[in-house]
């Protein structure tokens, strides 16, 4: 009984701080509503313990421990796999801008050399010679 207030106590201030977070702008909120749901997810698991009983006896695990391990396990999978997700799509996005900025750069270099010449066009015809013309 005292794990499971431990762990209800835990939970509790996982979702409490993951609220606050939301909040102040700390993390997004798509990332918010999945440690929500785990938050809620514990939190019911402590309050109900023969529910995670039920469902080992369900899914035929031996001990129910084991099959919060399993899930756990599973989720640290998918977890990484979304993240190794948005880091790519993240580094892809970084290279494109980066590439429009050498562009612009380039373009604004091409731009400056542009003046200077016209401003040596315009500082020849307004020599001595000009009225020559």
């Amino acid at each position: 009984m005292t794990g499971n207030l431990i762990t209800l106590a835990i939970a509790v201030f996982t979702v409490g701080l993951i609220i606050v977070w939301v909040r102040r702008g700390t993390i997004r909120e798509k990332y918010a509503v999945i440690w929500l749901f785990l938050g809620a997810f514990t939190v019911v698991l402590s309050g109900f313990p023969q529910i995670l009983q039920w469902a080992s006896q369900r899914l035929g695990v031996i001990v129910p421990a084991n099959l919060i391990f399993a899930m756990v396990l599973l989720l640290l999978v998918v977890v990484t796999l979304h993240l190794t997700w948005e880091l790519s799509t993240a580094e892809d996005e970084a290279r494109a801008l980066a590439e429009e900025a050498a562009i612009l750069r380039n373009s604004l270099e091409r731009l400056e050399v542009d003046v200077q010449e016209l401003k040596a066009v315009v500082a020849a015809s307004k020599g001595p010679d000009s009225s020559a013309f």
